[in-house]
């Protein structure tokens, strides 16, 4: 080692003691005419502050660990168990615009468990190696029918049509499953259920834990095939089959029903065509889409989806509206509506519709309606344009709003036609609030002028009504 510079001593701090001089070296020696400045670093570690900062690690993961550890164990211990009960609501404990409460079903209503078929000798699709298949008979006659599914093991689709085949006293079900693992099937509980008195259908119960990989899974396909029959009624028919994809064939000339009320999730609902009194679709996530005809109540649902219905709605002279609801949100709304009165002059009717979602559009038009009817009407949406469309027979007043720098438009024919047939001249008269309001009334008589109710309001974006 070169000996250092001339001119240079090394000097250690004392406070630092002999550990720091046992750290330190002399600094290399310069070019010849240069003499080096050695500058002892301020940062100083103490090598027994090593172990003190592993310990302090290795407490920290520990504690997280065990906070963990218990919050995986409360939701292991209060997990839900499979809930009993007698089913949703009556329709008379239902109000317009609110949410059904969830169903509840255990097999302790099962009448008897199905006997399956084994079907694994046809060809796999997309890795489904297993199958079965059975077939059971519910009265047509029943108080009630229902198709319900409990656990989260179990989806697939379901479908309603009628079949000549059938007879005229049962329906008969159709059940296919297909699942992956060979011992799959004996984690489910499949029967034909009597809830009560007259209360007869299909129970599907699978446990309550999927597996993480949905080894498990059990994809269901259920055909309802109802007796062919000009004059067939069912007086409630019901589902309450999360993850089911629901389609009913074209039923309405055919069958009648007083309830039904079909209950999905995250599968979409179609219907080709329904008659019944009373019919309530709910689902999420996805779409439904459907032609009906009631004469009480037609509730459609979901969420994140768009709604496309064609609807009928027959009233006569009664004290309660005929209502159609329709709810969604983040997609649009697609109504086409008619109005029909039950009377012998085919006049008259009480009517109620109401579409509501958020950021999508809405687009409804009553095609056409009796004379003389009375008409409530709320449309509601935001951020996206609103479209409203009235028969020539309407009469009432209307109330258009959106954002300030948004005015609404009312669209009409001032050489309409009387459709009464009396050579009457209709009247139209707006009076705007402001920017973004537009209110008015139209009439064929002067004392209807305010006879219906119509309201379309969304925000930041146009309102359009057509008369």
């Amino acid at each position: 080692m070169n000996p250092p510079a001339a001119g240079y001593s090394a000097t250690y701090p004392e406070e630092k003691g002999p550990e720091m001089r046992g750290l330190l070296t002399p600094p290399p020696v310069g070019p010849p005419g240069y003499a080096a400045v050695y500058q002892p670093s301020s940062t100083y570690v103490n090598p027994q502050e090593r172990p003190r900062n592993a310990r302090r690690r290795r407490f920290w993961h520990f504690l997280a660990c065990t906070v963990l550890f218990f919050v995986a164990l409360h939701l292991l211990l209060h997990q839900r168990p499979f809930k009993k009960g007698l089913g949703p609501l009556p329709w008379s404990e239902i109000s317009p615009g609110t949410t059904e409460p969830e169903a509840q079903w255990s097999p302790s209503i099962c009448e008897d468990n199905v006997n399956w078929k084994d079907d694994s000798d046809r060809a796999p699709t997309h890795g489904y190696h297993y199958r079965a298949h059975t077939t059971l008979t519910l009265p047509v006659s029943a108080e009630e029918l229902s198709f319900i599914a409990e656990g989260a093991n179990a989806y697939g689709t379901f479908d309603v049509s009628q079949d000549a085949h059938t007879d005229s006293e049962n329906a008969v079900v159709d059940i296919e499953v297909e699942y992956r693992v060979s011992d799959a099937l004996d984690d489910a509980t499949v029967c034909r259920t009597h809830a009560g008195q007259g209360k007869w259908g299909l129970g599907i119960f699978t446990p309550r834990w999927s597996h993480p990989h949905n080894e498990r899974q059990l994809r269901f396909f259920v055909h309802v095939h109802l007796p062919s029959s000009d004059k067939l009624n069912i007086k409630r028919f019901f589902t309450d089959l999360p993850i089911f994809r629901h389609h009913l064939a074209e039923l309405a000339d055919t069958v009648h029903f007083e309830e039904v009320s079909l209950r999905s999730s995250n599968s979409p609902i179609d219907v080709d065509s329904l008659a019944a009194d009373r019919v309530r679709a709910t689902t999420s996530n996805t779409a439904i889409r459907g032609k009906f005809n009631t004469s009480t109540t037609l509730e459609l649902q979901t969420l994140n989806a768009p709604i496309v219905a064609e609807a009928t709605l027959v009233n006569g002279r009664g004290e309660q509206p005929t209502r159609l609801i329709l709810k969604t949100s983040n997609a649009h709304i697609d109504s086409s509506v008619h109005l029909q009165s039950s009377t012998s002059s085919a006049t008259g009717g009480k009517y109620d519709v109401s579409a509501r979602t958020s950021n999508g559009p809405i687009d409804v038009s009553i095609i056409d309606a009796p004379v003389g009817h009375t008409l409530t009407l709320d449309a509601h949406t935001s951020n996206v344009g609103a479209h409203v469309a009235l028969p020539k027979t309407f009469e009432g007043s209307f109330d258009l709003q959106s954002s300030r720098w948004f005015r609404p438009t009312v669209e009409w024919d001032q050489d309409v036609e009387d459709p009464a047939g009396k050579r009457r001249t209709r009247h139209v008269e707006l009076h705007t609030i402001n920017g973004g309001s537009v209110r008015g009334n139209a009439w064929w008589e002067e004392g209807r002028k305010n006879e219906g109710t119509v309201t379309v309001a969304t925000s930041n974006a146009a309102v359009r009504l057509e008369l």
